[in-house]
């Protein structure tokens, strides 16, 4: 099968993709909520002749396998995750619109990750209407949980074994790179503790809160220090850190006493030439040097995710590369990003090549305007049939 009928089947087939992106992105699916849009996935493919399962690591939170075998032979798998980041409590476009201005499609997951699902999804299902038929196996995995460390999600999947392949795609943004290079991710639960009081008495010393209040602003000072020393500009990441949520005292429930405990919640990203441990003794140290803090304080790590390094000259890389150059008409370079999700976890797993190679736009992610280019979309679904039939071929 040439590229020619590959381009003309999916651009005649253009609208029932898009109406399954549309369709996708109107299914809310915020961590924890990720149920009715598997369902609605393994529907999809069930109506077109596959056979998926949902695998629940927690209830109600289930994990999207399938393997579509045609004969004895390698697996390529495709992989993503199936939760999106929570939208804002006021936000300024409806999350789960769905709607299309120009090429633009909007809704909260566009870009991180339902177009990359959708588009792996509808190259598979066009593949298999074309008549192709893979000389070993294609395989699809889409995750739960892979917003909040992936325990019910892939490392789930992992303890049972599921998922191994000879090469895996993770279907996650990569803009006009093929990801090949991550940084790690640390998340921690900080808890600063002291004796709480009534809110008009004045005692010589310090609650909770204004405790946490040093410890903030000695983090944001060492993030400029991380960002001076150990951040990449060219590639937008690098060596940062962030308090990323706080919650002290009673919460407004009342406000006439002084909190007791204070509770920070940190996300860290470690780079080339850090390790988890490094970063964490970094981290330790910062707070024990800071002023009636050693004593008041508990760290608790909630998720620590590996880095991803890839060759970038390795045979399937060099495919995928060549394969975008064919669809897109313009050069894939490798590149690096902030990530520290599945593709990471899932390499070092099982020592596998997962690259990040997907449709969307990093400026936009996790916010209102979350959109993917519904051009790129399509031509990633072009992009994807075009790498599975190359990939197979060459093994044999």
């Amino acid at each position: 099968m040439d590229y020619q009928t590959i381009s003309e089947y999916v651009d005649s087939h253009s609208e029932e993709a898009t109406t399954f992106l549309q369709n996708y992105l109107r299914i809310p699916s915020p961590t924890g909520q990720e149920k009715e849009s598997a369902l609605y996935l393994a529907s999809f493919l069930e109506n077109n002749g596959f056979n998926p399962e949902l695998l629940e690591g927690e209830k109600d939170r289930p994990n999207l396998l399938m393997d579509w075998k045609g004969g004895e032979g390698k697996t390529l798998l495709f992989n993503g995750h199936l939760d999106v980041f929570p939208p804002e409590s006021n936000p300024t476009r409806d999350p789960w619109s769905g709607e299309i201005i120009g090429d633009k499609i909007y809704a909260r997951g566009a870009t991180d990750m339902k177009s990359g699902n959708a588009a792996g999804i509808m190259a598979i299902t066009f593949l298999k209407r074309l008549g192709f038929k893979p000389s070993g196996t294609i395989s699809l995995a889409l995750n739960c949980d892979e917003e909040q460390g992936s325990r019910a999600g892939l490392l789930y999947c992992i303890e049972k074994g599921l998922m191994k392949a000879d090469f895996t795609i993770c279907m996650e943004a990569s803009e006009e790179t093929i990801i090949v290079d991550t940084d790690g991710r640390i998340a921690w639960k900080l808890e600063i503790t002291s004796d709480g009081w009534h809110a008009g008495t004045r005692l010589a010393q310090e609650d909770a809160l204004q405790k946490a209040h040093k410890v903030i602003e000695k983090i944001h000072q060492y993030d400029k220090k991380l960002m001076a020393e150990r951040y990449f500009p060219e590639d937008t990441s690098g060596a940062v850190i962030s308090v990323t949520s706080i919650s002290a005292g009673f919460e407004g429930k009342t406000v006439n006493m002084h909190p007791a405990k204070c509770t920070l919640w940190i996300d860290r990203r470690y780079t080339r030439g850090e390790s988890i441990e490094s970063a964490q003794q970094e981290f330790l140290a910062l707070l024990d040097n800071i002023p009636q803090i050693k004593e008041a304080y508990s760290l608790t790590t909630l998720f620590a995710g590996p880095r991803l390094v890839i060759d970038s000259n390795h045979p399937d890389i060099i495919r995928c590369m060549d394969v975008y150059r064919t669809v897109f008409s313009k050069p894939l370079r490798p590149g690096r990003r902030s990530g520290a999700g599945d593709a990471a976890k899932l390499a070092n797993a099982y020592k596998q090549n997962v690259p990040h190679f997907g449709p969307g736009i990093f400026a936009v992610l996790g916010s209102d305007d979350e959109h993917v280019n519904l051009s790129q979309y399509l031509k990633f679904i072009k992009t994807y049939m075009l790498f599975s039939i190359g990939y197979f071929e060459s093994q044999k």
